[in-house]
């Protein structure tokens, strides 16, 4: 059983606002494990609940490939932990820090293997509904993604999103389809991880996000109204039919983008191909 004084803290690896991320050594066993524990604070009952709801979905979503494994779940002393498989990768974000834009092959593989990622998911009824550079790690040897962070995925098939301030909201507004920002009387459903994917190939294509705003709610109207700059015209040369996929994912309207991942999968893949 894995027990929390049994453990040593290696590195934090990321603290928010009611959880902290922890890389650390389990004595008994000297293996590795990242930790996701909630902070002692006047919301602690609801980090704990989102801990148990991300547990439980990990659980569900333990045979899908590409997802970061749940290893188990410890309450104590009024503290709850989720304990996660260790994989010595890296995020996404840093890689694009690195690198800036990435090469037209490599960008698509990467695009490829996350919407096979969320074809797994969302044929599990998991929409993810934070999908960005932060929640992937990659495998350059094996061009693999692994999606992290299920805090606050949802097993609906659509959702009700209700209109609130931008630092209400959950999920990040630069990834953020425009259903999910509550301001379109529209449910959610699993087409807002495809518009999310769109914005993550568009950052891998062009090095940059499409809409760059800072200002909370100018980046909501970006997302609402305003056009996605052409590939064509950030990056000489670029190929037409790679970026009539990336503008199908950030179209405004759900129905206006592809309905499934699974047809995404297949022209990202017949683009590798060509």
């Amino acid at each position: 059983m894995l027990r929390l004084h049994d453990c040593l803290p290696v590195e934090t690896l990321h603290q928010g606002a009611d959880t902290i991320v922890r890389l650390i050594k389990h004595v008994p066993t000297d293996d590795s494990f990242v930790i996701k524990m909630s902070i002692p604070m006047a919301h602690h009952p609801r980090a704990i609940g989102r801990l148990i709801h991300e547990h439980q979905l990990l659980v569900k979503l333990a045979d899908v490939p590409g997802v970061v494994r749940a290893r188990g779940f410890a309450h104590e002393g009024g503290q709850a932990a989720l304990w996660l498989e260790y994989r010595s990768l890296c995020s996404l974000d840093r890689i694009l820090a690195k690198r800036g834009r990435l090469p037209l092959p490599t960008a698509l593989r990467v695009a490829l293997d996350l919407s096979r990622v969320l074809e797994g998911i969302h044929a599990k009824g998991v929409v993810h509904k934070d999908v960005k550079p932060q929640n992937m790690l990659w495998d350059e040897v094996q061009e693999r993604v692994t999606l992290i962070d299920f805090a606050i995925a949802s097993e609906l098939s659509e959702e009700a999103t209700n209109a609130a301030a931008p630092e209400a909201l959950e999920g990040t507004l630069a990834y953020m389809s425009p259903e999910q920002t509550g301001r379109t009387a529209r449910g959610l459903d699993a087409r807002t991880d495809i518009y999310s994917l769109g914005v993550v190939l568009f950052e891998l294509l062009a090095g940059r996000r499409p809409f760059v705003e800072t200002d909370p709610l100018s980046l909501i109207h970006a997302h609402l109204a305003k056009p996605v700059p052409p590939l064509e015209g950030l990056v000489p040369g670029f190929p037409p039919a790679v970026a009539r996929i990336v503008e199908r994912c950030l179209e405004k309207h759900p129905e206006k983008r592809y309905q499934t991942v699974n047809g995404l999968s297949a022209d990202l893949a017949e683009c590798l191909r060509r």
